[in-house]
């Protein structure tokens, strides 16, 4: 009875074990959180924290260098340039 209830516990703290190590690798790497600090124009102090995944902040870097393409090209055409 001593042996079958040791070889229980040592099953379930393996169990426990191989649940913890999957838990802690993400499934993308994609997914993981990134928080930055974005401060206010004009002030060293005052600002916010934004978290989010790797995946939102690359595409919000997309969105703003198109952003500041599409900028470029239209004042580059209304000059005649």
């Amino acid at each position: 009875m001593l042996i079958s209830t040791a070889f229980l516990t040592l099953a379930m703290m393996a169990d426990a074990v191989t649940t913890t190590a999957q838990a802690a690798v993400p499934a993308d790497p994609l997914d993981k959180v990134i928080c930055r600090r974005i401060l206010e124009t004009g002030s060293l102090v005052k600002g916010k924290r934004i978290c989010l995944t790797r995946r939102e902040w690359a595409r919000a870097s997309e969105k703003g260098r198109a952003h500041a393409e599409s900028m470029q090209t239209l004042i580059s055409t209304e000059r005649g340039n």
